[in-house]
């Protein structure tokens, strides 16, 4: 607890596939920026920024979020430890050029377990998380339907893989 702040940058790969339509779905490419302080010997609270993009096939997909964070750590004064976390957010994910309609953000919610290999005052981590993204049912329909659309109009799931640092200050 000598060190109750942080600050992280992750890189990480997301997929994401619509529960409706015709279940198109993609992966993309993300950063994370995240500031925590550890309440309790073993509880993070923090604020993370997300956002990422990839072309794919002739559509250029964007992605970007505010979560609300908590890190449930097991093994909190280790070197190496272990983690549950879990956030909830806002989140947009639709084709980059996409109406306001369509990029608005929508609930989302993710779940994950991770690992830190920390040091004195900085760590490396690696985490999977679960994800859900809520519906956007104001969307226009789009005849025929594209990944670009499906994902700005209908829930989706995912999962996450990210790797990244932290310092702790």
């Amino acid at each position: 607890m000598t060190r109750p702040f942080s600050v992280s940058l992750a890189l990480g790969i997301e997929g994401f596939r619509a529960t409706a339509g015709d279940r198109l779905g993609a992966q993309l490419g993300y950063f994370e920026l995240s500031g925590r302080y550890r309440i309790k010997r073993f509880l993070d609270l923090g604020l993370s920024l997300h956002g990422g993009s990839v072309k794919y096939m002739d559509i250029q997909l964007a992605t970007g979020a505010l979560y609300l964070d908590a890190r449930w750590r097991f093994l909190p004064e280790k070197k190496l430890n272990i983690y549950v976390t879990g956030s909830l957010g806002v989140r947009s994910v639709s084709a980059a050029d996409a109406s306001m309609t369509a990029s608005r953000g929508r609930g989302s919610l993710r779940l994950g377990g991770g690992g830190e290999l920390r040091f004195t005052w900085f760590s490396l981590f690696a985490e999977l998380m679960l994800q859900s993204v809520g519906e956007n049912p104001d969307v226009p329909t789009a005849t025929p339907p594209t990944v670009g659309y499906e994902l700005a109009r209908y829930s989706l799931t995912g999962l996450s893989l990210a790797v990244g640092g932290t310092l702790y200050f």
